[in-house]
C-alpha cells in the first residue's frame, strides 16, 4: 500500500501546473488574514471557510487525480499490477491527506495573522483553527472524490456548485460540509447541532462520501 502511495505523489511532482492551482486560494485566504491583523480572526476565518477552504480541497483532489475522473486515475495503478480496491484506497489516502494538510496549514496561518487581543491565546487559536480546517478539508476531499466518479472528473465541479448553492440551507446543511465548517468557525449552527456535534458530523460525512465513491469505482465501467 505504502509503495503504491508513491504513484499519486509522483504525479503531483511531475505536474507542477496542477499544484499552482492551489496557490491563488491560499494567497487569498492569507491576504484576508493579513488585512485583519490585530482585529481578531473571526471574520477572516469565516471568509476562509466560505470560499478558499473548499476551493483548496477541490484543487488538492484535482491535483492528486490529475484533473481526471477517479476511475481514470485508478486505471493507472491497475496497469502497474495493483488490485482495484488498493488503487482506489491509495488515491483516497493521498487526496484526503493533501487536502487536510493544506487546509490546516492555511487555516492556522489565517488565525495567526489576524489574531487579536479578544481572541483565545495564540497557540490555542492557531491549533483550533488548523484542526477545524483539517476536518473541513477531509469532508470536502471525500465529497470531491465522490464527484470525481461522475463523468470525466466534471462531477467535482457539479458537487462544488451544489455545496455552494445548498450547503448553507436548512436542508442541505446537514448533508454537505459547508454549514458544519461554518459552525466550527463561529457561524450559525446547523439545525439543532452544536459546533462540537458538527465536528463529529464532518468526519462522518467524509467517511460516507468515501464509501459511496469506493462503491461506485470498485467495479470498472462497462
Amino acid at each position: 500500500m505504502w509503495s503504491l502511495l508513491r504513484v499519486p505523489w509522483t504525479r503531483l511532482a511531475r505536474s507542477p501546473r496542477s499544484l499552482l492551482t492551489l496557490l491563488p486560494w491560499a494567497c487569498i485566504a492569507l491576504f484576508f488574514g493579513w488585512t485583519a491583523r490585530g482585529r481578531g480572526a473571526d471574520d477572516s476565518l469565516a471568509t476562509y471557510a466560505a470560499l478558499p477552504l473548499p476551493l483548496l480541497a477541490f484543487a488538492a483532489v484535482g491535483a492528486v487525480l490529475g484533473a481526471k475522473s477517479l476511475g481514470h486515475a485508478v486505471s493507472g495503478l491497475r496497469a502497474l499490477g495493483a488490485s482495484r480496491p488498493a488503487a482506489i484506497l491509495v488515491h483516497f489516502l493521498a487526496a484526503v491527506l493533501l487536502s487536510m494538510l493544506l487546509t490546516a496549514v492555511v487555516g492556522g496561518a489565517v488565525a495567526a495573522l489576524a489574531h487579536g487581543p479578544a481572541d483565545p491565546p495564540l497557540a490555542r487559536d492557531v491549533l483550533a483553527s488548523a484542526g477545524a480546517s483539517a476536518l473541513g478539508g477531509a469532508a470536502y476531499a471525500g465529497l470531491f472524490l465522490l464527484g470525481a466518479t461522475f463523468g470525466n472528473g466534471a462531477g467535482r465541479s457539479i458537487v462544488l456548485a451544489i455545496d455552494f448553492a445548498f450547503g448553507g440551507s436548512s436542508v442541505g446543511a446537514m448533508l454537505f460540509p459547508r454549514g458544519h465548517v461554518r459552525s466550527l468557525f463561529g457561524g450559525a449552527d446547523v439545525a439543532e447541532l452544536t459546533a462540537r456535534q458538527s465536528s463529529i458530523a464532518l468526519p462522518v460525512l467524509a467517511a460516507l462520501f468515501l464509501l459511496l465513491a469506493f462503491l461506485r469505482t470498485r467495479r470498472p465501467a462497462r
